[in-house]
């Protein structure tokens, strides 16, 4: 069986369980459904996607690669298949079955370049919103920021680079490790260093963090359409408080797009905040997963068959 069905068969088992944990046939069977907001939950499913053109883009012109339709499609098929934790099925597509050569080879570099930022870009929105919505939340946020973003500073440091590369080459060297592959995957992944440094130095990376920015914010609003959906009106910037305080705990536990632990924290704080009883707040973040995780995986799936025919896809 191919990987990437693998994955989506993990993804769906994933759903499936969480649905049943929380007895969702009987929460959705209490209230009625509003058809009107289906639409809009529809159009910003796909906008949030799209919008992740813009950090995919700067990151991408810094390797000197051209913008084009596969590529774009490319974009969208690595952000799909983002439900694996640190993304390691989107660097394995665009490293194995891109042929577009520069986003081939510098696959690991690309990877790293995206993923960082998208994770403090969260961080930075959830300091914003608690700041808005529940001061009392500010402070722990500032703290994660502080802790992580000090971290990948670094990684824009020469020196720290130039050590790990001497660190490499001395393994290589070693008569005692005998895995060569790894070493020499690794050994490629830093001679890219210098694309990659100087994206998580401190101007670009800002740079990545902000043009995040339009396609988290949307991806929030749909937490806020769901509930209308189910006639709860929970406020946009209370909605977008809950969805970045979720996300960022969710994705500090590694799980697959936080599934698990940012849907006990988003239903928790739904409960806890905004006095929503649990059937209405799980029926919520369900409808909620369904656009934010499923579609964006269809929509990388439906993209395969148009890079097939464009002859940029390769078994």
């Amino acid at each position: 069986m191919k990987l990437d069905w693998i994955i989506i068969f993990v993804t769906f088992i994933f759903l499936f369980l969480f649905l049943a944990a929380f007895k969702i046939n009987a929460a959705f069977s209490k209230f009625s459904f509003y058809l009107y907001y289906l639409p809009f939950l529809v159009i910003f499913g796909f906008l949030f996607d799209f919008l992740r053109y813009l950090p995919w883009r700067y990151v991408a012109s810094r390797f000197k690669i051209k913008s084009s339709i596969n590529e774009f499609l490319t974009m969208l098929i690595f952000y799909g298949f983002q439900i694996v934790p640190l993304g390691i099925n989107s660097f394995l597509f665009i490293n194995y079955s891109s042929t577009i050569k520069s986003i081939k080879r510098h696959s690991a570099s690309i990877s790293t370049a995206l993923i960082i930022p998208s994770f403090l870009s969260i961080v930075f929105l959830a300091i914003l919103f608690s700041f808005i919505v529940e001061p009392t939340y500010t402070f722990y946020f500032l703290a994660i920021l502080a802790i992580f973003y000090s971290a990948f500073s670094i990684l824009g440091l020469k020196e720290i680079w130039n050590k790990l590369i001497f660190f490499i080459d001395s393994l290589y060297n070693s008569k005692h490790f005998k895995n060569k592959k790894i070493i020499n995957f690794i050994k490629n992944y830093l001679k890219d260093q210098k694309n990659l440094r100087n994206l998580l130095s401190q101007k670009k990376l800002l740079i990545t963090i902000i043009l995040y920015f339009p396609s988290l914010i949307i991806e929030g609003s749909l937490l806020f359409l769901s509930a209308k959906s189910f006639g709860i009106n929970m406020g946009i910037l209370t909605s977008l408080f809950i969805f970045f305080s979720s996300n960022t705990i969710g994705l500090l536990s590694f799980s697959p797009m936080g599934l698990g632990a940012m849907d006990i924290v988003s239903i928790s704080m739904m409960e806890g905040i905004l006095q929503i009883p649990g059937a209405e707040a799980v029926a919520i973040q369900a409808l909620f997963r369904i656009f934010n995780l499923v579609l964006p995986l269809i929509i990388s799936y439906g993209a395969l068959p148009i890079y097939k025919r464009s002859n940029t896809y390769k078994k």
